[in-house]
């Protein structure tokens, strides 16, 4: 697996952390800020391949 689909697997777990306990929350467990969650939020579709790295 490439770098690039690690960073995908990863963002779309904090994506689903979102949907669970909240932007803030999933922020703080994945060492990430809170302007990249609600980024990788919004343009998630419900694939993996909509957050790999453009």
């Amino acid at each position: 697996m490439n770098r690039a689909a690690q960073e995908a697997n990863s963002r779309q777990a904090v994506v689903e952390c979102t949907c669970k306990r909240g932007g803030s929350f999933a922020a703080w467990k994945y060492g990430t800020s809170l302007s990249n969650v609600k980024r990788w939020c919004k343009r998630y579709d419900g694939i993996r391949q909509s957050l790999a790295a453009r």
